[in-house]
């Protein structure tokens, strides 16, 4: 009988730590993780984790624990700033990590583990995948999902607000959420440190101010001229 095998789809924090999970309870069972970006390569900037999820983390995997926190940096309160002004919400605790910071601590800790990893590799079909158990950890477009959705049945739901996510030089000593009226309608920046010097800045809005803004004809550089003036008392 052979080796039993199990196939990651998806090298983000998601497939990772379940290649983790996987190693730790089953040391027996062959695990790989596919990744269709090149090592070291992310989207987005920071990831948060509120206190109680840290509490779960360092229960069950210490180890885990101890090599990721060092890295955060944390805040107990949230800014709310509002059009009439501004409001502090107290107890509020959270971490935050950079994203690609995070991915590289926990490849190292897989690969540690034993996991095996295929990165710049996209699967084209699960038929190429010879293993006892897939797992789909590869996001909102999952090729498991497509594959398998008459057995999954997913019930998928397009809203209509529009996001972007930027990164900003601006390290915000609290969880930040700024409301702006415009005269093209309402806009919400989501702020909050994941370094030192470095914080997420995303900016939301309904789809009738995307539309007044005409951001779709403005580009990546455009939009985020743009925000920057819209959000500058923030900045």
């Amino acid at each position: 009988m052979g080796r039993s095998t199990i196939e990651i789809l998806g090298g983000g924090p998601a497939g990772l730590y379940t290649g983790i999970l996987l190693r730790r309870l089953l040391p027996h069972v062959r695990v790989r993780i596919s990744e269709q970006n090149p090592q070291g390569a992310t989207f987005g900037f920071g990831v948060v984790f509120s206190d109680q999820a840290l509490d779960f983390l360092k229960a069950h995997d210490p180890e885990t624990h101890s090599l990721v926190t060092p890295h955060m940096e944390r805040w107990h309160n949230m800014t709310l700033n509002l059009p009439k002004g501004s409001v502090v919400l107290d107890g509020v605790g959270f971490s935050a990590i950079g994203r690609l910071e995070l991915i590289e601590i926990l490849r190292k800790r897989a690969e540690a583990l034993g996991v095996e990893f295929r990165f710049s590799h996209i699967v084209e079909s699960l038929d190429e995948l010879k293993a006892d158990l897939i797992v789909g950890a590869d996001g909102v477009n999952s090729l498991v999902r497509r594959s398998l959705g008459s057995e999954f049945a997913p019930h998928l739901e397009v809203l209509g607000n529009h996001f972007a996510w930027f990164g900003t030089t601006r390290p915000f000593d609290t969880l930040t959420q700024s409301f702006v009226e415009t005269e093209h309608g309402p806009l919400n920046a989501h702020c909050y440190r994941f370094s030192p010097d470095r914080s997420t800045f995303i900016v939301e809005c309904d789809d009738d101010t995307f539309k007044a803004w005409n951001f779709s004809a403005l580009g990546e550089e455009g939009s985020a001229r743009l925000c920057g003036e819209i959000f500058r008392d923030v900045l």
